[in-house]
């Protein structure tokens, strides 16, 4: 899939970025806008330095993250 625009095939609304030349999406908790610094290769895979320029967040949502295998809300303290 990796010649498929993911955000046309999957109706991902997006917006423009303040900083950078990049989608942001939209709805998210947080978008953070970087400018690639340098790039190298590490075995098989390339491995990028970038500087975050920009962010942005929807303090109203709450964020989520994934953790075995499923999602969770991080509406909780944990004290």
């Amino acid at each position: 899939m990796k010649d498929v625009n993911k955000f046309t095939q999957f109706n991902i609304s997006t917006e423009k970025g303040s900083k950078v030349n990049a989608p942001l999406i939209k709805g998210c908790f947080a978008n953070i806008e970087c400018k690639v610094i340098t790039s190298l290769t590490a075995a098989k895979y390339t491995v990028y330095l970038a500087e975050a320029v920009a962010f942005k967040f929807d303090e109203s949502l709450v964020p989520i993250a994934w953790y075995g295998s499923k999602y969770f809300a991080l509406s909780n303290e944990v004290k």
